[in-house]
């Protein structure tokens, strides 16, 4: 577990990315033991995850979920930690810049806590009725193009590598998202078929 210095030092650093500024890299401690330590990021993370499974800005609002639901979330955020970074391993190696992945995926990780940060902001809008549900659709929209921005930006600039390269970064990472979240959707489906049959 990281040290509260190093929590700061990292949040800060994944801020100053979200800014678009590249010096935020030297905030992270780039080491394989600060690689581990990232994955606390997780953990700061799942009460924001939490909160976005139960107040969804789409029409699944108010579908009863139980323990089977979330067991299948829980199943589904732990491996969404664990393949997002074997598959960057994979594709480092393959595009010949497995050198610098340690400093990537430490950066990466610590940054998902702006992104679900951001989301959460605009969940807690909504439900707070401050914003209604149709702008915060249309903000939603806005606030995907700019982290899908933001995490080109981190993969262009940890790996040191071409726009285009970073493009195939990000294309996986979204590939896999979609994947998990489309195997937890087709379980929770069948569960919620179940129920109603009973």
């Amino acid at each position: 577990m990281p040290g509260l210095s190093e929590i700061v030092a990292s949040l800060y650093g994944a801020w100053r990315l979200a800014r678009f500024d590249a010096r935020g890299l030297a905030s992270f401690t780039t080491t394989l033991a600060g690689f581990w330590r990232s994955f606390f990021a997780a953990v700061i993370v799942a009460p924001l995850y939490a909160l976005s499974l139960m107040m969804p800005l789409d029409d699944t609002a108010g579908v009863p979920r139980g323990f089977g639901f979330a067991l299948v979330e829980i199943v589904a955020y732990v491996v969404s930690w664990v393949a997002y970074p074997v598959a960057a391993e994979w594709l480092s190696r393959r595009l010949r810049c497995r050198d610098r992945l340690i400093a990537y995926l430490t950066a990466y990780n610590w940054s998902t806590v702006i992104q679900h940060a951001m989301i959460a902001s605009i969940i807690i809008a909504t439900g707070a009725e401050l914003i209604s549900l149709q702008a915060a659709q249309l903000i939603w929209l806005v606030a995907t193009s700019y982290l899908l921005a933001y995490v080109w930006f981190i993969a262009r600039t940890a790996l040191a590598i071409p726009p285009f390269v970073a493009a195939a970064f990000v294309a996986v990472d979204l590939l896999l998202s979609y994947a998990i979240g489309s195997v937890a959707a087709t379980i929770e489906a069948t569960l919620i078929h179940a129920a109603n049959v009973q």
